[in-house]
């Protein structure tokens, strides 16, 4: 079954109140419903909602401390593989003289 949207009635039992939710399956700026009929705005503002893409530069920046050195990691720029990751990564640690290294490690279990 392939569903693009949903909804779900809470009753006031329910701790959110007489709500009535309508969402879609899909996510980010793919996800768009489009509310029709004669009463739609006595539940809702507006008749059009737009989902949103994640932004994908937040969390690019860290912390790393081996006690003595502390360095701030801002991972800005696009990067071609892990290989090229942990290089940026490494090059930090390095020019901040921390005592560490960052590695690619991959566990497969059969």
């Amino acid at each position: 079954m392939n569903r693009t949207i949903g909804a779900t009635v809470n009753y006031e039992g329910s701790m959110q109140g007489n709500t009535f939710k309508v969402f879609s399956f899909n996510t980010g700026s793919a996800s768009t419903i489009r509310l029709e009929g004669k009463d739609w705005d006595y539940f809702f503002e507006t008749d059009t909602f737009q989902g949103t893409d994640e932004d994908k530069s937040l969390n690019r920046t860290f912390t790393v401390s081996d006690g003595v050195h502390t360095v701030k990691i801002s991972l800005e720029e696009k990067f071609a593989d892990m290989d090229e990751l942990v290089g940026a990564i490494n090059d930090e640690l390095m020019a901040a003289q921390i005592s560490g290294t960052a590695r690619i490690h991959f566990s497969h279990n059969e």
